[in-house]
């Protein structure tokens, strides 16, 4: 999946948390692995297990950061300090430009 336009994505929070929603029952229901290339940070540490930091031109795998916290998800873990630590992290390993 590509998230080509990120700002779709600010205008709609919730069609966006919808979107997510489904994508996170549906990978535990099947038991299948799902790449995800997203520029938002907070939905990249909400998806995802492990996340894979790109460099810019060339793009090349330049960090593999473990998420680290338990499944099943909801929104709720959003606020909790250990996703922010895992977001502000990535933040700092591409230079704070998100």
């Amino acid at each position: 999946m590509d998230a080509e336009r990120p700002a779709l994505a600010e205008r709609d929070g919730f069609r966006e948390c919808t979107k997510n929603g489904y994508l996170v029952s549906s990978m535990a229901e099947r038991n299948v692995t799902v790449l995800l290339v997203t520029h938002d940070l907070r939905e990249a540490v909400f998806l995802a297990d492990t996340v894979y930091v790109m460099s810019s031109r060339p793009g090349r795998i330049v960090r593999r950061c473990e998420v680290g916290i338990p499944r099943p998800r909801d929104l709720e873990v959003s606020y909790t300090q250990q996703f922010q630590d895992v977001v502000h992290e990535l933040r700092q390993l591409i230079g704070g430009r998100h």
